[in-house]
């Protein structure tokens, strides 16, 4: 294996790994089993021994598994193209030859037909972009919420000195604190020093 592709296994979670490891041994690429617990993205890599890159993501060719997905779109540094039901590289006429207009693609992360990237993958970049809040919780009223509901829930997560990113991570959403500080239900102080 050249050895600009061995630094890109040890970026591989330990699920990644173990996953890759089952696909080749099923695969009956390399005889060695994975072992029990998760392997070192190292264990693996003298396994692979003297396999080529391209031996290895393609004994994950046929894996459409979210893992195996994720696994194969760390391994060639690229997003998966997920080709759309009926779409074609030949461009298609009707019986008087007229171009037929064909389903069109997308990859993987992307809303269909918009090369724009999904809700969730905008979410995820916005959290890691995100300026971090660190005022803190002074006061909190009795729950207004209406029980038995998600807020509700949400909002018994309060605790007075908790930071926002810490509420956040709590699971209470940046949209409840900025509502319920508006209304009052909440108050929030200068961060900690």
């Amino acid at each position: 294996m050249m050895p600009q592709h061995a630094e890109i296994y040890t970026t591989l979670t330990p699920e990644e790994t173990t996953h890759l490891w089952r696909a080749l041994h099923d695969g009956r690429i390399v005889a060695e089993e994975p072992p029990p617990t998760h392997p070192d993205p190292v264990q693996l890599l003298q396994v692979i021994g003297e396999l080529s890159h391209a031996e290895v993501v393609l004994s994950l060719s046929r894996d459409t598994t979210e893992i195996g997905l994720q696994t194969v779109e760390k391994l060639i540094a690229r997003p998966i193209y997920v080709c759309a039901r009926g779409e074609t590289s030949e461009p298609l006429t009707d019986i008087e030859g007229r171009p037929l207009r064909l389903p069109i693609g997308h990859r993987r992360g992307e809303v269909p037909g918009t090369g724009k990237p999904s809700a969730l993958v905008r979410a995820k970049m916005r959290a890691r972009t995100s300026r971090r809040d660190s005022r803190v919780v002074t006061a909190v009223v009795p729950n207004p919420k209406q029980p038995n509901t998600a807020a509700f829930e949400r909002f018994s997560l309060y605790k007075v000195g908790l930071t926002c990113d810490e509420c956040v991570a709590l699971g209470i959403t940046r949209p409840d604190i900025n509502y319920d500080c508006r209304r009052g239900f909440i108050t929030l102080g200068p961060p900690r020093s």
